[in-house]
């Protein structure tokens, strides 16, 4: 029986727009140049120019994507991959890069999704990281089974639920606060034992100027999970929003006295805690970011400080570099700062550290990178 043949993608357009002639195609071939100098920058600016010419050529949108990922611009990358993708179904070998991507940005549904699709094709036969995204896969099929049976749902309303909650966060990305209420409560509606969505909720809720609403969704959530750490942070965050410092400073200290007690029980009375806290980096931000609001500069460093880097987002970093700047640790800021280069801001921060500057109000804040 003939093997049917492997699809690495067409080429065609994606339905309608006129072909790329030789002058584009030429551009084409300078953009991957760039690419391959590292010139990522200037790639862009090359190809997001051809693209208003050429709107419906994936090669375009699939080296943009290529370009953005390597200057750590995720959203756009998965942008420009998903748009890819569409226009050129045929093309699987888009499918491990968006993998990635998502993953990157947390969105590990849709990163399963994709690695599915591709582990199933012809296509991965021939690769040489095939083993590698398996094992991936596999991993994030035993995270689905696993909170199965944590939230004593089905896999199937586990991977729907999470997938409406992802699609819930991409929106709150581009600011529709809208479509993020609607998303995460029809994620609650899924999972209800889960309060990642209501978190969401409430600050979808918060962003639409419903503050009481928000409030109250947190102060439900703390009922029945009390150690959420989100929900915790959420409470502080909104309180000092509408200017009740007394009750987010206590509801700061309920925060880091969770904390404390999370380090109490994975270490022995003396000993240093052993192993990795079971709060996951996003839960770990979120308490360090209300921290930093409450200008406790101390207590952003003790909560992000033992997470390795690799782990922490971009806003991790910031929040980090900058309460260990506030704390006169100076060397240990800088390194945060010009890794996190080329960035307008961290470049910036590097400038007034180097040259001994005094911030605005005698500290560093840097809380939306």
């Amino acid at each position: 029986m003939a093997k049917r043949k492997r699809s690495g993608g067409t080429g065609r357009l994606g339905g309608g727009g006129r072909r790329m002639d030789a002058a584009g195609q030429e551009v084409i071939s300078q953009a991957v140049a760039l690419l391959e100098q590292g010139n990522f920058i200037e790639t862009v600016f090359l190809l997001e120019d051809l693209r208003q010419e050429y709107p419906r050529e994936a090669v375009i949108d699939k080296l943009l994507g290529m370009a953005y990922a390597e200057l750590g611009v995720f959203p756009s990358a998965i942008e420009r991959w998903e748009e890819a993708s569409q226009l050129d179904p045929d093309d699987l070998s888009v499918l491990p890069l968006l993998a990635r991507a998502y993953g990157a940005q947390g969105y590990y549904m849709h990163a399963l999704r994709a690695l599915r699709r591709y582990v199933a094709s012809d296509l991965a036969l021939d690769d040489e990281d095939a083993a590698q995204l398996a094992t991936a896969r596999e991993q994030l099929e035993q995270v689905v089974a696993e909170t199965s049976r944590e939230l004593g749902a089905p896999a199937r309303e586990v991977e729907r639920g999470t997938l409406l909650l992802e699609r819930a966060l991409r929106a709150g990305e581009e600011g529709d606060f809208l479509s993020v209420m609607r998303l995460a409560r029809d994620a609650a509606r899924v999972l209800p034992n889960w309060p990642a969505p209501q978190n969401t909720l409430a600050n979808a809720q918060f962003q639409l100027g419903k503050a009481d609403e928000a409030i109250a969704i947190a102060e439900r959530v703390l009922a029945d999970h009390p150690d959420d750490l989100v929900a915790r942070a959420n409470l502080v965050r909104f309180h000092l929003a509408l200017g009740r410092r007394d009750e987010a400073r206590a509801g700061g200290d309920r925060l880091w006295d969770r904390l404390r007690a999370e380090l109490a029980e994975r270490a022995p009375a003396g000993q240093e805690a052993d192993g990795d806290l079971r709060y996951d980096p996003f839960a770990l931000e979120r308490a360090a970011e209300s921290f930093a609001l409450l200008e406790q500069d101390d207590r952003v460093v003790t909560t992000l400080e033992p997470l390795p880097r690799e782990s922490a987002s971009e806003l991790g970093l910031f929040l980090l570099g900058a309460a260990l700047a506030n704390l006169r640790r100076k060397s240990e800021a800088l390194e945060i700062f010009r890794a996190l280069a080329p960035h307008p801001r961290a470049d910036r921060v590097v400038e007034a550290l180097e040259m001994n500057e005094t911030p605005p109000g005698g500290r560093f804040v840097v809380l939306a990178p």
